[in-house]
């Protein structure tokens, strides 16, 4: 059965807030948004990280109780790219963010060949080696100060 409406884009951002009740301490609220044809389908914000495994349980049994049936392609995990695990723990201290919000307190753009250069000593690899890795981890380009290169939002809390 072919779709009547365009495929959504999703995506999950997590913005980091200050706790009112607790000094020092900050609570990470996952956002999701869903968009299509340029138009907001809507956005769902929820309390905390733990919440997203709560969703996706949801979303399990939505799928089963509505019959719904999926493509065998997208059944299968997607086999990640060379490189992915190494870049990913090379981003250990960020996540990825939604261009839209962009905040430069809490966001930088690093260029694959920034990237390539921090690993120049670990492994060789090629542009086309991190722009598939960053895709596959979720990761979306932006532009800032002239420069095009990879969203990436800081894990840690900012002061």
């Amino acid at each position: 059965m072919s779709r009547l409406t365009t495929v959504p884009t999703i995506m999950i951002e997590v913005r980091a807030f200050d706790d009112d009740d607790v000094t020092g301490r900050t609570i990470f609220h996952p956002v999701i948004r869903a968009a299509a044809d340029g138009y907001s389908l809507g956005t769902l914000a929820l309390n905390e990280l733990a919440d997203l495994p709560i969703l996706r349980d949801h979303i399990n049994n939505a799928i089963k109780n509505f019959n719904i049936s999926t493509p065998m392609e997208e059944n299968q995990e997607k086999e990640a790219p060379r490189f992915t695990a190494i870049i990913e723990g090379y981003l250990s201290g960020y996540r990825p963010m939604n261009r839209g919000n962009f905040n430069p307190k809490t966001m930088e753009v690093r260029t694959s060949q920034e990237i390539i250069v921090d690993l120049a000593e670990m492994v060789d690899i090629e542009l086309n080696d991190v722009a598939e890795a960053m895709l596959y981890l979720g990761y979306c380009t932006a532009m800032t100060n002239h420069k095009v290169g990879w969203l990436l939002g800081s894990v840690s809390p900012v002061d």
